[in-house]
């Protein structure tokens, strides 16, 4: 992606919320990429118990858990309403406030590794969905 067209899509995602209702504009939907990261603590949620259903290409939800007691900036990563464990702390701050400020996130599984390495089992990739106009 150019710089125009990163710069198009920024100022969409941006200032396409708040035009006024009614006013219709044509939308092509597009990811940007905003990080790769493993699932924290995936051992101690319900990881193990749905290790054999997921699939590489999954859609993850984010959500955000602001009263968490260890990281105020804590994302949860959910699979089909099972809690797999957390963003890392030290790489959950981009995805927490655009999250916080209602920005669309996508997180799709990228790899999964066996089940001897409960540390490094589930990577997934978080994507900014922006629409523009063509």
């Amino acid at each position: 992606m150019d710089r125009r067209s990163f710069l198009k899509s920024m100022f969409a995602a941006v200032f396409l919320p708040f035009l006024p209702k009614g006013l219709s504009v044509e939308k092509e939907q597009h990811e940007v990429w905003l990080q790769s990261s493993l699932v924290a603590g995936f051992k101690y949620y319900d990881g193990e118990k749905v290790w054999y259903s997921l699939k590489v290409g999954e859609l993850l939800a984010l959500s955000r858990e602001p009263n968490n007691p260890h990281d105020n900036q804590a994302v949860e990563v959910l699979w089909r309403g099972h809690k797999l464990g957390y963003i890392p702390r030290y790489e959950n701050s981009t995805a927490a406030n655009l999250l916080q400020n209602n920005a669309p996130l996508l997180a799709r599984i990228s790899n999964l590794d066996e089940p001897r390495n409960f540390w490094k089992q589930v990577e997934l990739d978080i994507f900014l969905l922006v629409d523009s106009s063509k």
